[in-house]
């Protein structure tokens, strides 16, 4: 048992190295839902996984300002409060924090935030 956990980490090692989501909440559910799907326990994955993801640094910056301008785009048509609105619930479904959004909208022109 001790040296499936051992392989375990080191293969969640390996995939957060590997990782290319933005954002820790992407990144754990895509990496869950792999090991989980090859048969591994769910707790034990999610515990280890939590362990790597802790340590591996996120930078959603340029990520986060792609989807604020797709969204943008996308909701051209409506007026600014609700534009605004859809951006935010949009990207808080993403995984992104309140804080990383304003400061985006913010930095992107949008006084409105």
């Amino acid at each position: 048992m001790d040296l499936d956990i051992e392989s375990l980490k080191d293969k969640i090692q390996k995939a957060v190295s590997l990782n290319k989501k933005p954002n820790y909440h992407q990144a754990k559910n895509t990496l869950l839902r792999q090991f989980v799907s090859k048969g591994y326990e769910l707790d034990v994955v999610s515990k280890l996984l939590d362990e790597q993801l802790k340590a591996h640094t996120f930078n959603p910056s340029s990520t986060l300002k792609k989807e604020v301008t797709r969204l943008l785009k996308k909701y051209a048509a409506l007026d600014d409060y609700n534009q605004i609105r859809k951006i935010k619930q949009a990207l808080y479904q993403k995984g992104y924090s309140h804080q990383a959004i304003i400061d985006t909208l913010t930095e992107m022109g949008n006084n409105d935030v």
